[in-house]
């Protein structure tokens, strides 16, 4: 029987035993199979034809290729088997264009499915150029048109990029009284190291007015794999705090405290779902806690050392548009005891944890949302926690409290095993074109804060739970990507038993980009 694709006659029917796909196919032969022996059968009407066409097209779609062309050519169909063909295009030309710091062997080296003479893989090439996007100094476009003829396609890949290096300044009050509320910084970014978009972070802070009693050190390298659309991270940290002699009730302590931590993380990019960009991510960290709280006088720390080694899985995605945002991240960490200062052991040793294991479990997790409502007005949330059966060593618990927190409180002001904290704000239309005609952003905004902090394994007269909360007013200025100034006012609401109600907290933050 002949079999015309436009074929009208819904009451003709057949024996199709196969399908056969000729022309470009680049699908296993076994994922054909599974995706059209549905298709089969003794009677298969002109319809069902089309479907399995449509299905291959879609198949060839999802495996990246969807410039594929599926089409149903005349044929003698006598003997039970039905001929599609696929037809691909080749890239023909592919031009680069917007580039100013990063030369154009460094941008088709982050495009690596983007060869000339080769079908392209759109999947493979959207999927590269989400993992280089993730680089603050480049960021490429790619779009499609046909070429010299039907069977050639041309790429244009649009790039805005800026200069690879540089160096930002941070000045805030973030700091408490024993060691000055000021704090600054200083961090230096490179994001193309040896021309592979290799990314350096390294960053120092300290307090000016005491020097030698704070020392915060952190540095960062990221090694992207366009092939595989994956990331490699590695970060070490160091922090040095001496608070000095501190009076108590029970009397004076000398408390310092410092610490190292080692990360290495790797993160998968997973295939979006509509505007949902998502991957997933597996790490190690070693963690190692130093505490020095001495009577006046002694010598011995009352309080001992900690080890933590988690491993830590986590998900995190995100979806942005115009001015709407929505964000959400998970993660399971589970730590590795040993026998030395990651026992269980070591956690409970006299001034540590009663009851502490070595073995904890940590899941952590946050979402965000950010829309815009009336005449640009902004209303933004926030949600933070973390949920743990045990009872964890303080490095490992839940802080609340701070300017990204419940602000009108000091950094951490509040800690435990297991809690959360929320936010709502509302801000203003942007009047920073009112104040200055540089590309500036301004907005003031009214905000309220909460968080709940609760204790695993509690001790008699240990609190069980600690609820805290404030409102007020900010300020947001930024100057086209070469600064920022963040001012919140808080008053608080619910203390806790570490703030008066009504006790008022300016925090403020500034950076400037170099």
């Amino acid at each position: 029987m002949a079999f015309c694709a436009h074929a009208a006659d819904a009451d003709i029917r057949f024996r199709v035993n196969e399908y056969v796909v000729v022309g470009d196919a680049q699908i296993p032969t076994e994922t054909l199979h599974r995706a059209l022996d549905r298709y089969t059968g003794a009677q298969i009407d002109f319809a069902t034809i089309r479907q399995a066409a449509a299905a291959l097209q879609a198949l060839y779609a999802d495996a990246g290729h969807g410039a594929a062309q599926v089409s149903i050519p005349e044929q003698d169909i006598s003997g039970g088997a039905v001929r599609l063909a696929v037809f691909e295009p080749k890239l023909g030309r592919v031009s680069i264009v917007g580039n100013q710091h990063f030369d154009e062997a460094n941008i088709r080296a982050s495009l690596p499915a983007l060869k000339e003479g080769m079908p392209p893989d759109l999947q493979a090439i959207a999927t590269s150029a989400r993992l280089g996007n993730d680089n603050y100094a480049k960021q490429t476009q790619v779009s499609f048109r046909q070429g010299e003829n039907e069977r050639l396609l041309d790429a244009t890949v649009r790039v805005a990029d800026s200069a690879p290096v540089r160096q930002v300044v941070t000045l805030d009050n973030t700091g408490t009284g024993p060691t000055g509320t000021t704090r600054i910084g200083y961090a230096f970014q490179h994001a193309n190291l040896f021309n592979t978009d290799h990314v350096l972070t390294g960053q120092y802070v300290t307090s000016p007015t005491h020097l030698r009693d704070v020392t915060i050190l952190g540095a960062s390298y990221r090694v992207p794999f366009y092939r595989i659309g994956g990331a490699l991270d590695f970060s070490a940290s160091y922090a040095n705090v001496n608070s000095g002699v501190v009076p108590t009730t029970a009397g004076s302590y000398g408390i310092s405290g410092s610490g190292e931590v080692y990360g290495l993380r790797y993160t998968q990019l997973l295939p979006r779902i509509g505007a949902w960009d998502q991957r997933a991510s597996f790490g190690y960290d070693y963690r190692y806690y130093r505490n020095n709280v001495t009577p006046q006088g002694g010598q011995d720390s009352l309080v001992p050392n900690f080890v933590a080694q988690p491993l830590t899985l986590g998900y995190s995605g995100f979806m942005a548009e115009s001015q709407r945002e929505w964000r959400a991240s998970a993660s399971l960490s589970q730590n590795i005891a040993g026998g030395g200062l990651d026992s269980s052991a070591a956690y409970q040793a006299p001034g540590g944890r009663a009851d502490a294991s070595a073995s904890f479990r940590v899941l952590r997790y946050s979402g965000f949302m950010r829309r815009p409502v009336i005449k640009d007005w902004l209303v933004q949330a926030q949600l933070d926690g973390q949920y743990s059966a045990d009872a964890l060593i303080p490095g490992e618990q839940f802080g609340i409290g701070g300017v990204d927190s419940v602000r009108g409180f000091n950094e951490r002001e509040v800690i435990n095993d297991r809690g959360y904290r929320a936010s709502v704000e509302a801000q203003t239309p942007d009047f920073g074109k009112s104040l200055s005609a540089n590309g500036m952003q301004a907005r003031a905004l009214a905000f309220y804060d909460m968080g709940r902090a609760q204790r695993n394994h509690a001790l008699p007269g240990e609190r069980q739970h600690v609820a805290i909360s404030s409102a007020g007013l900010g300020l947001r200025l930024t100057l086209a990507n070469r600064g920022q100034l963040r001012i919140d006012y808080a008053q608080v609401l619910q203390g806790g038993g570490v703030r008066d109600q009504g006790q008022g907290k300016l925090h403020a933050n500034l950076t400037l980009i170099f």
